[in-house]
């Protein structure tokens, strides 16, 4: 008898099936039209480190004693009833509307004067928006883009003598954020006056970068799944730098630009095209490719690719 009345209470936890039913209910709610969506995300956002206290009392309390458990279940209902009665009043609270504002789609238009830069780092974080790189005409201008987006635009730039250091980026308070179906897109202008080194981290959209007309000595490029059309520099000495997820990448290189592909093969299929000729590795593997008169030319762009899941076509 001693020895039973000295084991812990195991019973079963109340603590999970009330969280289960809560969010069961939020969400009946939402399909009722009796609360906002987008207020549930603000809240959730706000106060889902509540759900790891509450996960730590029941750890503590809940199973080891009946009235542990009765305690976390009581907790649990009024941590529920408070979530609902703020998703209920977020729009009367500051803080939560705030972040209702950050997932409502704005259009902002950013530029920064030319002023003497000739050479210029642009730093572009896209994210899953769909993306246009593309010079700029007439224009006096370093940049010009017209940003559909989530959250807050961040647009810096810092300038050195000639020399000019950009970021443009979106800052999303809340990255859960509720959306209405309507895409980013980003539609960036740079000018052809200036010498640039561009960084663009890309994610799950569709992306077309027209390099061309620009003047870049360093490209860096990252891909996640989405689809890409990327046309290099038509003239210049380019080190370019692509490291890609599961998306597609189609690559256009003029007539004139010699180029070499140091490439670490992934899954996918490397389509490089009739001008290029393996010097080294093997044809379905790891490899490195040229096209004739690399080593000597005076426009060329060096590739080095760590491949995914996606196809590289090159023509």
């Amino acid at each position: 008898m001693s020895e039973h009345r000295s084991r812990r209470y195991r019973g079963p936890s109340l603590f999970w099936p009330l969280v289960l039913i809560g969010i069961g209910v939020i969400f009946l709610l939402v399909n009722f039209d009796c609360l906002q969506a987008e207020n549930v995300w603000a809240v959730l956002w706000r106060f889902w480190p509540v759900l790891l206290i509450l996960v730590g009392i029941d750890i503590l309390f809940g199973s080891r004693s009946t009235l542990g458990a009765v305690i976390s279940a009581l907790l649990g209902v009024s941590v529920i009833g408070a979530i609902i009665a703020l998703i209920w009043l977020a729009p009367q609270i500051p803080a939560l509307s705030e972040l209702r504002t950050s997932m409502e789609l704005h259009s902002e238009r950013v530029s920064q004067p030319l002023g003497g830069i000739t050479q210029a780092q642009v730093v572009l974080d896209v994210g899953g928006a769909d993306f246009t790189l593309d010079e700029l005409e007439e224009s006096a201008s370093l940049i010009e883009a017209d940003v559909s987006h989530y959250g807050e635009l961040v647009f810096d730039v810092s300038k050195r003598g000639d020399r000019a250091d950009v970021e443009l980026d979106v800052r999303r308070i809340n990255p859960f954020f509720w959306v209405s179906g309507e895409r980013e897109r980003w539609d960036v202008g740079l000018s052809r006056d200036v010498l640039y080194e561009i960084k663009l981290d890309a994610g799950s959209g569709t992306y077309d970068v027209d390099l061309s007309g620009l003047q870049v000595i360093d490209f860096d490029f990252d891909q996640g799944s989405g689809e890409t059309s990327l046309t290099l520099p038509a003239s210049g000495k380019v080190e370019c730098t692509l490291d890609l997820g599961s998306g597609e990448l189609d690559i256009t290189l003029s007539e004139g630009m010699a180029a070499r592909v140091d490439l670490d093969k992934g899954s996918g299929d490397f389509r490089p095209g009739p001008r290029f000729k393996l010097v080294r590795g093997k044809e379905r593997g790891d490899g490195v490719w040229e096209t004739d008169g690399y080593s000597t030319a005076a426009d060329r762009v060096s590739i080095e690719i760590d491949m995914g899941s996606g196809d590289i076509t090159i023509r």
